[in-house]
């Protein structure tokens, strides 16, 4: 069952984003006539995770700028946290126990997603070289070596922050009442319900290919490239990287 109040917040952005949608046509779709404008704003206030990406990716005309900018960032945070969502409830896909093929299609369809939107909504409609969006083949055996030290060393920081933080809560809750939420905590995980669910070295190494490579290429792609590009586009670099870390943050 819905809660109301998520419904009706729903409801009230749908209506607020279809209200901007009718205004925005008027200058962003040139010579079209007004009631294409309406039935996007229409479709905006009754289906938003279907037709406000499309507007803003596809319908509307791209900035006179030669640059995206917080439409396109829009559009594509709208489908990875409303649309994709949205389908995969749609589907059964997030019913009942996560197992790896779920997380596989989950993962593989919303990182492919990403890719695609960026490439489309951004580097197509602008004429921008993959670059801009950070695609490129320069000097990939070196950051990848990087890539895995920094890594290492970030999973050994992991873990040293949630010892601190075990201590932190410990002082005021106790030791054991501290460890005996970690604990909870832990086994709440659903990455390690599926973890615990794998079977066999081919299914773990398609497991870690997947949360090491496959998500990372389309998180970066769409917070480095797409979001933090947008927004130092527009407010500089500063703007850009507060900007863009606390969304990551965040989401």
């Amino acid at each position: 069952m819905l809660d109301s109040r998520l419904v009706l917040g729903f409801a009230l952005t749908s209506l607020a984003a279809a209200m901007w949608v009718l205004l925005d046509s008027r200058s962003r779709l040139p010579h079209r006539p007004a009631w294409e404008g309406f039935l996007w704003g229409l479709g905006t206030a009754v289906a938003l995770p279907v037709f406000l990406p499309i507007y803003l990716l596809a319908a509307r005309a791209p900035d006179q700028s030669g640059l995206w900018g917080p439409a396109e960032m829009v559009a594509i945070a709208v489908f990875f946290i409303v649309t994709l969502p949205l389908v995969a409830g749609l589907a059964g896909v997030v019913e009942g126990t996560l197992t790896l093929s779920k997380v596989s299609v989950l993962i593989l369809v919303q990182n492919l997603g990403f890719l695609l939107l960026a490439i489309f909504g951004v580097a197509a409609r602008y004429r921008l070289p993959l670059s801009r969006l950070g695609l490129h083949a320069r000097g990939w055996l070196g950051w990848a070596i990087v890539g895995l030290l920094v890594g290492g060393l970030m999973f050994a920081l992991t873990l040293l922050a949630e010892e601190a933080a075990v201590f932190l809560v410990g002082l005021v809750e106790g030791r054991d009442a501290a460890l005996a939420r970690a604990a909870a905590e832990h086994a709440a995980d659903p990455l390690r319900r599926i973890l615990l669910a794998t079977q066999g070295p081919a299914e773990i190494a398609w497991l870690v290919a997947l949360l090491a490579v496959v998500v990372p290429i389309g998180e970066e792609v769409y917070f480095r490239g797409v979001f933090y590009g947008g927004l130092r586009n527009r407010w500089g670099v500063g703007w850009g990287l507060a900007g863009s870390t606390l969304f990551f943050a965040t989401v």
